[in-house]
């Protein structure tokens, strides 16, 4: 069973919808206890920072969902979900996230925002996601971004150009 973790706000129904319609159960809840009894885990995202680590803080959700990584069973943060799996973000400043990755979320310094369009993917290594598909290796990827990850152990991206940025990580 897959948990849609409900937090007040996020993309549920659009993600509830995909998932029905390729025939995968799954439920969408805010009850600590489906979290950790769940196979996989999607944390989706729409809204801000602040507004949603304060909601999983209030429906006592924090402590699960970090259990649940630490499990290493499949998690996926969607958009907001994944911006919280950071220390920070520069759209609520003093806000703490959920500190998985170590790194801030900072808004784009340039280009067009919020970046949509298709984009090629960029790797630092081989990487293989096994449950959801991604397939990493330069083919495009429809991305909607305002906010980019910056990622303390991807000290990789000195001489990089500043327009790439984080669309997924594995830990």
């Amino acid at each position: 069973m897959i948990v849609i973790i409900d937090y007040g706000a996020g993309n549920l129904k659009s993600v509830k919808n995909a998932l029905d319609y390729l025939g995968v159960a799954s439920i969408i809840t805010d009850n600590p206890r489906d979290i950790l009894k769940a196979d996989r885990v999607i944390l989706p995202g729409d809204g801000s920072f602040g507004y949603m680590m304060e909601n999983l803080e209030k429906k006592f959700l924090i402590v699960p969902i970090k259990n649940f990584i630490k499990s290493g069973k499949p998690f996926l943060g969607i958009c907001l979900g994944l911006q919280g799996l950071f220390e920070e973000s520069e759209e609520s400043p003093k806000v703490k996230g959920l500190s998985i990755f170590n790194g801030k979320v900072i808004k784009f310094r340039e280009g067009k925002v919020p970046q949509i369009g298709w984009n090629k993917i960029k790797t630092t290594k081989s990487v293989k996601f096994i449950g959801f598909i991604f397939i990493i290796i330069p083919y495009l990827f429809y991305i909607i971004a305002q906010l980019l990850s910056l990622l303390d152990f991807l000290d990789r991206t000195k001489g990089w150009p500043t327009y790439y940025f984080v669309v997924a990580v594995k830990k």
